[in-house]
């Protein structure tokens, strides 16, 4: 858990931006889920221990927009989550997302 806590919008407190930590937050996101709806973090620009925090806090799914960071996160945490990329693909990096051992 941060010790100091991340800034985050609360739909719970009113729309309100709060302060709480990422496990906080994950699981009060995962405790209002619908039935059959998976939470998607987007790991754009986090570190790979940062990830690493939801992970542990009960994140499944991590979608990433930039293949060299995706890359990066998934030689650290590897195949504990479910990796999707998301958004716009550029052309140079669409033999790495291709490949069935990468993504």
């Amino acid at each position: 858990m941060s010790e100091t806590g991340d800034i985050f919008y609360s739909p719970t407190e009113g729309g309100r931006i709060i302060s709480v930590s990422v496990e906080q937050n994950v699981k009060q996101i995962l405790r209002t889920l619908p039935g059959g709806v998976k939470l998607v973090a987007v790991a754009k620009t986090r570190t790979p221990e940062q990830i690493l925090e939801a992970v542990a806090a009960g994140i499944k799914v991590v979608g990433e927009n930039y293949v060299k960071e995706a890359e990066q996160a998934r030689a650290v945490i590897g195949d504990r989550v479910v990796w999707h990329l998301i958004g716009h693909l550029q052309h140079r990096y669409f033999s790495a997302s291709s490949s069935p051992t990468r993504f």
